[in-house]
């Protein structure tokens, strides 16, 4: 998945022979994808966690907001998976703020 960003107009024309609707449909799942990416990206930038923690989350299948909040339902499921109870805290309490936000954009 993580490499669905490096996906372009030129390699769905091109290599997957895409066109048409199908093309722009996908091109638009992609760029929501790589926003929410990034922003996941970010808050653990913010916390100069990138580093430690975004590709072990990555290969657990956490690498944007929707999947952070499908897959970790308490701190305790974090400390878990991270094995580090401050880090995991940090991490849990900026993603509660985003929450909020996070829910208000689906409703679009």
């Amino acid at each position: 998945v993580r490499y669905i960003t490096a996906i372009d107009n030129e390699i769905l024309i091109n290599d997957i022979k895409m066109n048409g609707i199908h093309k722009k449909l996908f091109m638009k799942r992609v760029n929501e994808y790589r926003t929410y990416y990034e922003k996941f990206e970010k808050a653990l930038d913010e916390l100069k966690l990138k580093e430690k923690y975004h590709n072990l989350l990555e290969n657990k299948g956490i690498a944007t907001l929707w999947s952070y909040y499908h897959h970790i339902k308490s701190k305790e499921e974090l400390i878990n998976l991270i094995l580090n109870e401050k880090d995991a805290s940090a991490i849990y309490k900026k993603f509660e703020t985003y929450n909020e936000e996070y829910l208000s954009d689906q409703v679009e």
